[in-house]
């Protein structure tokens, strides 16, 4: 042992032991007091935090409140969900991709899984332009007809995928854009677009029928042709082009030609049904095989590119997938005869 420790050894020694029972318990004290510092200071930290995500909850509350306010503006995409429930979206080129959409809104502003409106309804599901903090977007619904927007879902919407309209299985790449509407095409004056317009008054309603087919068919959508034949369809309210039929394309075909001439001591003009199918025998081409020609043609009734649902009128002997949505709706009888499934 050196000298040094042998100092020190008798230096600790020589100290009282009341001295050291002090100082054990101000060490004591001391320690007490850092403990209870910390302590208060993770409270504050704590409180602050808690505070803070308030504030921050409050600020997404009023900001939400602010954005569900106004109408959302939707992008240019459809969207579908494919066999396995994936949601998928289509661009106006035709371009499939997963969907970038994560999440819609309840009325009272909090996340809310999409739902599809029924088949009956103009409405479908739809992207908005708006981006939430995670950097995905955010579900809306577009009314395909007037074009009107909004962030909740319309009556009898459900969590399945009901309507098939756009069935993404057979994606189309589009190169262009289509077409614009000509300028001065309108609900009523369907200028330069092929098509005319009836107006029952008595329904303020719009009949629009094909000068080539006479096809009638309910406003606003038509269909048209670019410069190289293809077909596109056109929103005469809104004016928005697309090359995919919309929603309700064959469900608002109303009367087509027919191929015998109708008996007009007994035909009536009291329900939109008979006043187009009299507007169809008006406008018919003179020979019948000419409209059972036309009949293969989109301006004439044929089904396009996956379109679903039923037009309002029956197929006849003559029909086929070409000319009518069997596939799934009708089988044969007798050779002849349709009968609906």
């Amino acid at each position: 042992m050196s000298a040094e420790e042998r100092t020190a050894i008798n230096i600790l020694d020589a100290v009282p032991v009341v001295v050291w029972i002090v100082l054990s318990f101000a060490y004591r004290l001391r320690r007490q007091a850092a403990l209870a510092l910390r302590k208060r200071a993770l409270s504050c930290f704590q409180r602050h935090l808690a505070q803070s995500k308030l504030l921050a909850d409050a600020r997404a509350i009023i900001a939400t409140r602010a954005l569900l306010s106004h109408p959302p503006r939707a992008l240019p995409l459809e969207v579908a969900c494919d066999k396995t429930g994936v949601l998928l979206q289509r661009d106006d080129h035709g371009v499939v991709h997963v969907c970038s959409a994560q999440h819609g809104f309840n009325q009272d502003g909090s996340h809310a899984a999409p739902t599809f409106p029924p088949p009956y309804s103009p409405w479908v599901l739809a992207v908005s332009d708006t981006v939430d903090s995670d950097g995905f977007f955010c579900f809306c619904y577009y009314d395909t007809e007037q074009g009107e927007t909004s962030w909740f879902a319309p009556d009898g919407s459900s969590t399945s995928f009901m309507y098939d309209q756009a069935n993404f299985s057979q994606s189309i790449f589009m190169c262009d854009l289509p077409p614009p509407l000509p300028a001065n095409a309108s609900v009523c004056a369907p200028i330069n677009t092929g098509w005319f317009a009836h107006n029952v008054d008595a329904n303020d309603c719009v009949l629009l029928y094909h000068g080539r087919t006479g096809h009638v068919r309910l406003a606003p959508w038509i269909c048209l042709r670019d410069q190289y034949g293809c077909v596109y369809f056109a929103n005469l309210l809104t004016r928005v082009t697309q090359w995919f039929p919309p929603k309700l394309w064959m469900q608002e075909n109303i009367a087509r030609p027919p191929l015998h001439d109708i008996d007009i001591p007994c035909q009536r003009v009291d329900d939109l049904q008979s006043i187009a199918l009299c507007l169809a025998s008006a406008h018919a081409p003179p020979s019948k095989l000419t409209r059972l020609v036309n009949r293969t043609m989109v301006e004439g009734g044929a089904p396009y590119r996956n379109c679903v649902g039923l037009p309002h009128y029956p197929p006849d002997s003559f029909d086929n997938d070409l000319s009518f949505p069997i596939k799934g709706h009708y089988e044969r009888v007798n050779g002849t005869l349709w009968k609906r499934m």
